[in-house]
């Protein structure tokens, strides 16, 4: 009775968990619907706003929203998009951007959306966040961060998932703000506004987009979630059954310090498991360098060195030109090899004590210990050259722009990483494949 009872148990377990393992796969969500009708304002603009001759109008339909615009060249960089308000209204015109969406759980989201116009067929779409620690709507009505995604809805007639990861914040809206360096990344933890707007290079002539949907969702449990809870249950379950055995045989006391030494090695294997994952926090998965978190203990140690010892110590920002059309030609699986082989080239080609590490997206970011601002450009200038000669994947040819900037004493951190990110900017607005330095 007792071996059949221990049969029944093991079975259930296997069947719990084999069912936990394909309501996962099939996918379990949790969405979040934006409605197109009147449930939030949407209000269509154009650079007309600022100075331009651009058009735009807007018709709401029962469940979609479509906007046409006449794009005309008359100021430098013309567009029209239309603005989806998620804050409270406070009045007129005004809204509570403090009070938007929490957008953070999500993983993904879906967009629906048709197009007719002039090619490039292209559009862009902003999350946009209010962060109180960067957005100041009084100062600057531009201050909400930008998380963006471009992106041709034609190619996907019944929509497609973007997952959240791939959006990138606005290289032209950070750099023209002293962003902290924790608030740099993609953020979606109060969003006030969604945007959907023409394409950054855009054709003149009129356009028309239709927005059908909008849907962001997650998987109720994370994969990551899933494992675990079916370790624990297992584990639990083998705990609970060495528990009775121990209190039904106390007798068998060799048996009962044998499963003893059983569970510690599975606690002792446990702890060895956290402190790998601890490890691997400070490291990105895709390429294996540092990340940002990685990196602090670096910085703080060469910034130490500087104050106390007067030893130079600089940093060079590397940017992949042009990777997000890599990404858009050739598939993320492309993108993913050159990141790979990139993020190799440049560590086989520094110094030992230098510390290469990945900033985000295409962005890495090199800390060269004991160097001023001449022998960092010299490095930065060989690893240009060394780019540009390299096959990578694909037998694709790529190039880089290298932000280089020295640390001044007394200087604050953010301020030394914003020189180092403002010269990068001027490298790629230069015509990129080159090597600014930071006075």
């Amino acid at each position: 009775m007792a071996f059949f009872n221990k049969y029944i148990a093991l079975v259930l377990l296997i069947i719990i968990s084999i069912l936990l393992l394909f309501i996962h796969n099939t996918g379990f969500y949790k969405t979040l619907n934006i409605p197109l009708d009147d449930s939030y304002p949407i209000i269509g603009i154009s650079d007309a706003v600022q100075g331009g001759e651009s058009t735009i109008e807007v018709e709401k339909n029962e469940d979609s929203v479509t906007f046409k615009c006449d794009i005309i060249a008359a100021y430098q960089w013309p567009y029209c998009e239309i603005k989806i308000h998620l804050a409270p209204i406070d009045k007129p015109g005004v809204y509570k951007h403090q009070q938007g969406l929490d957008l953070s759980e999500y993983d993904e989201v879906f967009l629906d959306i048709s197009y007719k116009g002039p090619k490039p067929e292209r559009l862009r779409f902003y999350i946009r966040n209010y962060n109180p620690a960067y957005s100041n709507l009084e100062s600057d009505d531009n201050s909400m961060k930008i998380n963006e995604i471009e992106f041709e809805p034609n190619s996907f007639p019944s929509g497609e998932y973007v997952q959240l990861r791939d959006f990138n914040v606005a290289s032209w809206w950070s750099g023209m703000r002293n962003i902290p360096p924790e608030f740099q990344g993609r953020e979606f933890t109060n969003v006030p506004l969604l945007e959907i707007a023409t394409a950054g290079l855009v054709e003149f002539g009129e356009m028309q987009a239709t927005v059908n949907e909008i849907t962001f969702r997650r998987l109720y449990i994370s994969k990551e979630n899933l494992l675990f809870t079916i370790i624990a249950m297992w584990l639990s379950s083998a705990l609970i059954y060495l528990i009775a055995k121990i209190g039904l045989y106390r007798y068998h006391f060799k048996k009962a310090k044998a499963s003893q030494a059983r569970l510690l090695e599975i606690m002792h294997a446990l702890k060895l498991e956290k402190s790998e994952i601890e490890k691997m926090s400070k490291r990105d998965s895709l390429t294996g360098l540092r990340n940002r978190a990685g990196l602090s203990n670096h910085f703080s140690e060469c910034s130490n060195q500087l104050t106390t010892n007067q030893v130079p110590f600089s940093i060079v920002f590397i940017d992949i030109d042009f990777f997000k059309k890599i990404n858009d030609v050739h598939g993320h699986n492309r993108g993913d090899d050159i990141l790979v082989a990139f993020a190799q080239t440049i560590h086989s080609n520094i110094r030992i004590a230098d510390r290469l590490g990945r900033w985000g997206g295409e962005e890495f970011i090199l800390i060269c210990k004991n160097s001023n601002l001449a022998r960092a450009v010299a490095t930065a200038e060989k690893l240009c050259a060394i780019i540009e000669s390299q096959t990578f994947p694909g037998d694709l040819k790529i190039t880089a722009s290298f932000g280089v900037a020295e640390m001044k004493e007394g200087e604050a951190t953010t301020a030394f990483i914003d020189r180092a990110d403002q010269a990068l900017y001027q490298a790629k607005s230069n015509g990129r494949n080159q090597v600014q330095a930071s006075d």
